[in-house]
């Protein structure tokens, strides 16, 4: 929620990470709910999506090393996402 690089907001070099989950929420035609709440709520999933897709934002507190842990909630995006991404599979 702190990076200067990618701010959630808008602006930073590449911006508006909170345009872009909107774009993806829009492309799978996901319902505004369910939406399921992980990671004790740094996460949420938008679950009800067109053909069975889900959509997940996790939004750590801390600048844009965050990547490892390097934030106060701890949350490692490596650990976090391969679970979500693992219950999918392409055509």
């Amino acid at each position: 929620m702190n990076d200067g690089t990618v701010a959630y907001n808008g602006g930073g070099i590449a911006g508006r990470a909170a345009s872009e989950l909107n774009k993806w929420i829009g492309y799978d035609m996901c319902a505004s709910k369910p939406v399921t709440s992980s990671q004790n709520g740094i996460c949420t999933t938008h679950t009800s999506c067109a053909e069975g897709a889900q959509v997940m934002e996790c939004h750590p507190r801390g600048d844009h090393n965050f990547f490892y842990a390097n934030n106060p909630d701890h949350l490692l995006v490596p650990d976090t996402a391969w679970p979500f991404f693992k219950q999918f599979s392409l055509p």
